[in-house]
């Protein structure tokens, strides 16, 4: 099963979890504990969010405390349900509660009780529940990520640019944008049968079909107010630039494609406004992201294998943990380095006999 190939993939043999076991090259023999009590604190950008943590948990052997955000409170609660209805002494280890952000009381008390704590928020929240965090108490965080794609030039072919654009759409479309996982800009490559300023044609066409199917969560008037500010400011800019081409929803701010030569790395207003932006080569891209390589996450690419590695060896120096198939941006596997890190062993402490 997926779940004994994570173990085994992070853990070699999943035994050391119940016994002293050899080591494999160093001598004497190890075994693995999990925390008592892992409380996890999860944002509420995104459904789906303590799925993760709670399996991670069960297969430390630890229970977990989930505390739900105002924003998303029902999605780990069904999961932990469902899990009762198959195995309900397992559930027993797993709880989600809600308490208000900032109750030093209930922080108090309930990170003091546990043994790892889990946060997910922005840089902010992070630091707000770090306060609280005993020292002795092991602290896991997942701050603000950015991400974005690349499409290569033997993508933008005639023949592929549909399907590239259809994965790129549903990379922007999943969760409006609101995940770390979701991009902001697409650097398209120049010298292919499509050019990147069609290909943003394309897109938008993409954006529009997938709406219809899969429209957009209800924005607040701030946010929609942002977007059309921001569309106005490059209506503005297409009207005395030809390096620019903006395209829009018809009705509403439903989507938004905006086509501009500058190929500056601008972080989205969200709610699916995209950028496309030319480069003459792949090669160029790390140097334009180089100043947020402290937040950079995901990297969805359109690119063949014979390129693609080196490219992700660039990413990888600049800090990206993921490089992902186009269309896949959004939904990562069970096995992957969250934020370049474990998901098992950091939450795992060893106990060795020595020879």
């Amino acid at each position: 099963t997926k779940l004994i190939k994570l173990l085994r993939e992070e853990l070699t043999d999943p035994l050391f979890l119940d016994e002293f076991r050899s080591r494999f090259a160093a001598p004497g023999m190890s075994r693995a504990y999990g925390p008592g009590l892992i409380t996890a604190v999860f944002a509420g950008n995104v459904p789906g969010l303590p799925i993760g943590n709670i399996i991670y948990a069960l297969l430390t052997k630890s229970a977990i405390l989930g505390k739900s955000s105002s924003a998303e409170p029902l999605f780990g609660s069904l999961f932990a349900r469902s899990i009762e209805e198959v195995n309900p002494q397992l559930a027993q280890c797993i709880a989600m509660v809600s308490w208000k952000g900032g109750d030093e009381e209930i922080e108090k008390q309930v990170f003091g009780a546990s043994d790892a704590v889990i946060v997910y928020g922005s840089e902010h929240s992070v630091n707000e529940v770090r306060k609280s965090v005993p020292s002795d108490v092991r602290l896991i965080t997942y701050g603000h990520k950015l991400s974005f794609g690349v499409i290569g030039r033997e993508s933008l072919t005639k023949k592929t640019v549909k399907k590239t654009a259809e994965k790129a759409a549903r990379d922007v479309s999943v969760f409006d944008q609101q995940g770390c996982l979701s991009p902001h800009v697409f650097y398209a490559e120049k010298g292919g049968e499509i050019s990147p300023a069609e290909f943003a044609r394309f897109l938008a066409d993409k954006m529009d079909t997938l709406n219809k199917i899969l429209p957009r969560s209800k924005v607040s008037i701030s946010e929609s107010s942002q977007i059309l500010q921001l569309r106005g400011t490059y209506e503005l800019k297409e009207a005395a630039d030809d390096g620019i081409t903006i395209y829009a929803s018809g009705e509403g701010t439903d989507w938004t494609v905006i086509y501009e030569r500058d190929p500056e790395f601008v972080p989205s207003c969200l709610n699916r406004v995209i950028r496309v932006k030319p480069v003459k080569d792949v090669s160029e891209v790390p140097a334009l992201i180089k100043h947020i390589k402290g937040y950079l996450q995901t990297v969805g690419a359109a690119l063949p294998k014979n390129r693609l590695l080196k490219f992700a060896d660039e990413m990888g120096k600049l800090g990206a943990d993921r490089i992902s198939p186009l269309g896949k941006m959004t939904s990562p596997p069970l096995f992957w380095h969250h934020d370049g890190r474990h998901n098992l062993l950091d939450l795992i402490r060893w106990t060795d006999i020595e020879e």
